[in-house]
């Protein structure tokens, strides 16, 4: 940001501050959220035993963040962050307790600059006003002889949001999550996967808490990281990305000011690995997290490349050697690569953190150009945050030249075929910097994976199967998903689910909206730190689609369809231990409904809910019918309840409370 801008910022707000009411401050990296906390519980922790801490401890459990289970808590009215800390952490039903605190995107502004992406091709063309050194580039264009990318990798882009509409990024995003796609399941307001994310197709906004992680910030970060990684190339729009084809997962874990808490980064890298991202870029950072250290670590199947930091409040770049000194590029993890910038003339970026033990290697970071708007100019910006998507870039690159490679080899292969660079000796580890033709050549032969077998398919028939197979024993956590379609080249994948080391266990996995009498071609992919195993291709066939039913005689048109109006004392009650809610029908209609949670109010977010269960759809006839919700703990919720029959679809939204007990 510029002097000029600076002052005019500061005289409008001189200006404002007398006709406009007090705004609370704008977090800083390491602040608490007020009344929130993260708590990784014990792995044997039951629900009455989460009940149970519940009332011990004072605080509410929301929405897992982490495959392990970790969770989201807010801290009762009459407690503190740190008393219901001291508690949880002296809880024997507790492995960790932290505070949820604000972490910020890795960015430094720069002055507006219309250049070149001199980081793929480095002719010495001038960049801020100076010529650069031909060669200071990542090599992208001899990486492009090999490989420009495959749609079948999948990359996460864990940041401030995307503009999925952008033209050189819509052909990349389109449809993420096909269990949420097609047959207006993209809008329709029930989780049709059962992942728990209502309407997920295109990705998750874990701020906002929906379905559509639009980049609403200023600077456009997100936007810029997920162009420089992987913006559509070749297509003369634009930019070109490292990668041209890659499928990018928009993951908003940022809000519209850079920054975004403990929670929902972590949620956002679980969510990432659940999808099948191999690769997810972390452009953010902040202070040592155990919930995102977790979150990363039961990945083992997704590459988090990390930024190194942008220095402190003197914009120079600091020693990154202290422990912790930046979250998660600290992290000690082999699926963790921790990435500082470098200028046009090869050389650290003034701004960039270093580290010759906890800095892996070096990318371009400095003037760096995302996909404009639709007629406008580039703006460049600066900062560690885009060294990162030229590092996962040419991640990318290499799974799609070598699908079976583990996260490990891919590690491997960025650094030993990074190029050493005289002023990168003793600032980071490989004392080098990134070099996308080097890590091609770098990518050894696929070894051995975990294993695992392919199961046979069964419950064939009503639109959908189980698919199940066999994961072998293993001394470090795998992952494991079922791709399936009507050829052996498949086309969908279930959810990809973390198993924790253990012995050889049996896996199913549902799915549905299977056409009647067509091949079902599944397979069962096992994916550890070491390896990626493809199953051997299975073969069903649905039962053939049922004869058509003899004609009914004409009858009178049937009345619209209604259901009751917004609830009074009767429509949603409590039964027993479980909650209810009552549906009138006049005819025959199929229902489904979806439960969510309203999260706690945080300044300057809108009201978010988070989806805790749903009823399975289910045919009525007509009448009151009650529709059994489960139990639910204490706090606000609302209910959509979605009724469709002749002639239409009717959706009916309803709020209730459940109070505490006695009250």
């Amino acid at each position: 940001m510029t002097a000029t801008i600076r002052a005019s910022l500061a005289v409008l707000g001189a200006l404002l501050a007398a006709a406009a009411p007090a705004v609370a401050a704008p977090p800083q990296p390491g602040d608490v959220v007020p009344g929130e906390v993260v708590v990784g519980l014990a792995d044997t922790a039951t629900g009455a035993a989460r009940a149970a801490l519940e009332r011990r401890t004072g605080v509410i459990l929301d929405a897992p963040v982490t495959a392990r289970g970790a969770r989201r808590a807010r801290v009762g009215f009459a407690g503190s962050v740190p008393r219901a800390l001291a508690r949880l952490r002296d809880d024997p039903a507790v492995r960790w307790a932290e505070a949820n605190r604000f972490h910020r995107a890795m960015v430094v502004p720069s002055d507006p600059f219309f250049g070149s992406q001199w980081g793929l091709l480095n002719t010495g063309q001038p960049v801020l006003g100076s010529s650069g050194a031909p060669g200071a580039d990542i090599g992208a264009p001899a990486a492009w002889d090999v490989t420009t990318g495959s749609d079948r990798v999948r990359v996460a882009v864990l940041d401030g949001g995307v503009d999925a509409a952008n033209p050189d990024l819509a052909p990349n995003i389109g449809v993420v999550n096909p269990g949420e796609a097609g047959d207006g399941r993209e809008g329709n307001g029930i989780d049709d996967d059962g992942n728990g994310f209502v309407d997920d197709w295109r990705g998750w906004d874990l701020v906002a808490g929906d379905a559509d992680p639009a980049d609403e910030g200023p600077t456009r970060h997100g936007t810029t990281v997920a162009g420089v990684m992987g913006a559509r190339g070749g297509d003369g729009t634009g930019i070109a990305g490292v990668t041209w084809t890659s499928r990018i997962i928009p993951v908003r874990g940022l809000d519209a000011t850079g920054f975004g808490t403990t929670a929902d980064l972590a949620a956002g890298i679980t969510y990432a690995a659940s999808m099948g991202a191999r690769v997810l870029t972390a452009s953010f950072g902040g202070t040592a997290s155990p919930a995102i250290a977790e979150a990363i670590a039961t990945a083992p199947q997704m590459l988090v490349v990390a930024a190194a930091g942008n220095g402190g409040d003197d914009a120079v770049g600091d020693s990154n050697e202290l422990a912790g000194r930046v979250f998660p590029c600290s992290l000690a993890l082999e699926n963790v690569v921790c990435v500082a910038a470098t200028d046009p003339s090869d050389a650290l970026a003034s701004f960039s953190n270093y580290g010759a033990t906890r800095v892996d290697l070096a990318a371009p970071g400095v003037a760096i150009i995302g996909p404009p708007p639709p007629g406008a100019g580039a703006t460049p910006q600066s900062g560690t945050s885009f060294a990162v998507p030229h590092t996962a870039g040419v991640a990318a690159l290499v799974l799609a030249r070598s699908p079976a490679a583990s996260t490990r080899d891919v590690r491997r292969a960025l650094l030993e075929g990074a190029e050493p660079r005289p002023g990168l000796t003793g600032k980071v580890a490989t004392g080098a910097r990134l070099d996308a033709p080097g890590a091609l050549a770098a990518i050894p032969a696929p070894g051995p994976g975990p294993g695992g077998t392919t199961g046979p398919a069964v419950d064939l028939g009503g639109g959908g199967a189980r698919l199940s197979g066999t994961v072998p024993a293993s001394s470090e956590r795998l992952a494991y998903r079922f791709d399936h379609g009507p050829t052996a080249e498949y086309g969908a994948s279930t959810p990809t689910r973390p198993l924790p080391p253990g012995a050889a266990r049996t896996v199913t996995e549902d799915v549905s909206r299977l056409p009647a009498g067509t091949p079902l071609h599944h397979r069962l992919v096992v994916l550890g730190m070491g390896g990626v195993t493809l199953g051997a291709d299975a073969v069903s066939r649905t039962p053939p689609p049922a004869p058509p039913a003899a004609p009914a005689p004409p009858a009178a048109a049937p009345a619209a369809l209604v259901v009751a109006a917004r609830p009074a004392l009767r429509g949603v009650a409590r039964a027993g231990r479980g909650w209810t809610v009552a549906v009138r029908l006049p005819q025959r209609a199929r229902v489904v409904a979806v439960v969510q949670r309203r999260l706690p109010a945080v300044p300057r977010r809108p009201t978010r809910f988070t989806t805790v269960r749903g009823v399975r759809p289910r045919a009525y006839a007509a009448g009151t019918r009650r529709l059994a919700l489960g139990a639910l703990r204490p706090g606000a919720y609302r209910v959509r309840v979605t009724v469709t029959g002749p002639p239409g679809r009717v959706v009916l939204l309803r709020s209730f409370v459940v109070p505490r007990r006695g009250r």
